[in-house]
């Protein structure tokens, strides 16, 4: 997949792959937070896009940016909050152990930080749990900062990695307005 040639910036997880560090949520937002605003001090406005656990981190870069420096939010596979989703996954006597859960990303709440417009790409054939997270996450956006929707058939969780490669160039590229 290759995405337009424009200032494209990736951050690692830290403690994944190359990476030292833990895999903390404060400190992974605050990377990222660092991150857009080598941008942002210039006048540049940024596209922030998350994929899976990475929507949470969007979200929540989202929210710590003056509105106007956010151009827009693509959340590709996205979820309300972490913890919603585990819960989804867990016996119900587990409810009061994730009250106390750490890392929980709640993107619901980031969103009512930030007026940005929002993208939603959602797997087709995402495992039901996760859709119904995804489904509460747009329930939860204004119908005007909603600006796109898109489902991609036949597509599971993992289909940024795995679909059509056409698919993911030619979408990737209108997302960010380019031609390939």
């Amino acid at each position: 997949m290759s995405l337009p040639s424009d200032n494209i910036v990736s951050m690692r997880y830290p403690g994944y792959g190359k990476s030292s560090g833990t895999p903390e949520e404060d400190s992974i937002i605050k990377n990222g937070v660092a991150l857009a605003k080598r941008f942002t001090e210039q006048g540049r406005k940024v596209t922030l896009v998350g994929y899976s656990l990475g929507t949470g981190i969007a979200t929540a870069v989202a929210a710590e940016l003056p509105n106007h420096a956010v151009e827009k939010i693509v959340l590709i596979a996205p979820y309300d909050s972490l913890r919603e989703v585990v819960r989804s996954y867990t016996p119900f006597f587990i409810d009061p152990l994730l009250e106390d859960m750490q890392h929980a990303f709640h993107s619901v709440d980031y969103l009512q930080e930030s007026s940005a417009p929002v993208t939603i790409i959602e797997a087709g054939n995402d495992r039901p749990r996760w859709k119904m997270a995804t489904q509460r996450l747009k329930d939860s956006i204004p119908k005007e900062r909603l600006t796109q929707y898109e489902i991609v058939a036949g597509a599971d969780h993992t289909f940024v990695k795995e679909s059509n490669p056409w698919y993911n160039q030619v979408r990737l590229n209108q997302l960010f307005q380019k031609t390939i």
